[in-house]
């Protein structure tokens, strides 16, 4: 799996891993379905975390929608991207994921308990199949029966509220995710959603990040003042 580096000492410029003198931490993003790895960047998603002024590297995984497909997501981000970022020193790993990324990202919370990323910040999740979450949106339905690995509800329903602490959820309000986005941030404390006007795609998610930024700062970095300059 590809990665595409975004240096914070460098203003955010596409950087070689051997040119970039570290942040502290790290942002490891991961794309929605048919995006480029080159997108967040294309979309201003990194010039917004610039203008955040966190002590965070951006490191983009090309997880595209194959590795979902022959199922070595997970593998492949901790082979290729994680292992080589806790190589370089970086104190803490932060996961923020796109629609299919938010997916891949709980993917990776609920299969990897005995390394986690600090925290989830999910924008417009997909959340799997309908059928999966159709009982949390009506209550004349039940559960399905047949339990899908790649069916997260079990999971969710069963998870403490202490392990979903650091989870943030980004909300568009005519999205198409919008309904099961509902009732998964239920899940979440209330002062850990954000909700936008909008529709599933780029101006929602470009509207939702900089507020996702600020509650991040606000359980991470109380003490990074925010700036539009210069880092």
């Amino acid at each position: 799996m590809q990665t595409r580096l975004y240096c914070r000492a460098l203003n955010y410029q596409l950087t070689r891993a051997d040119d970039c003198p570290r942040a502290q931490d790290a942002m490891i993003m991961l794309p929605g379905i048919g995006d480029s790895v080159e997108r967040f960047a294309q979309e201003g998603l990194i010039d917004q975390l610039r203008e955040a002024n966190l002590p965070l590297d951006a490191i983009v995984a090309d997880a595209h929608f194959g590795y979902y497909r022959d199922r070595s997501l997970l593998v492949r981000l901790q082979a290729d991207v994680l292992e080589p970022a806790k190589r370089a020193g970086y104190h803490t790993l932060h996961f923020a994921g796109v629609s299919l990324g938010g997916f891949g990202s709980l993917l990776y919370w609920r299969d990897n308990a005995s390394w986690r990323p600090a925290s989830l910040t999910l924008l417009t999740p997909y959340l799997g199949e309908p059928e999966y979450y159709q009982y949390k949106l009506d209550t004349d339905v039940a559960p399905p029966q047949r339990q899908a690995d790649k069916n997260l509800w079990p999971w969710l329903d069963a998870s403490a509220l202490t392990e979903r602490r650091y989870w943030y959820v980004g909300l568009a309000r005519s999205g198409k995710f919008y309904q099961p986005g509902q009732a998964f941030a239920e899940l979440l404390p209330e002062v850990n959603r954000v909700e936008v006007d909008g529709e599933h795609n780029w101006q929602a998610w470009r509207r939702m990040w900089p507020p996702l930024l600020s509650v991040l700062q606000r359980d991470f970095y109380p003490l990074q003042p925010r700036s539009g300059g210069d880092i």
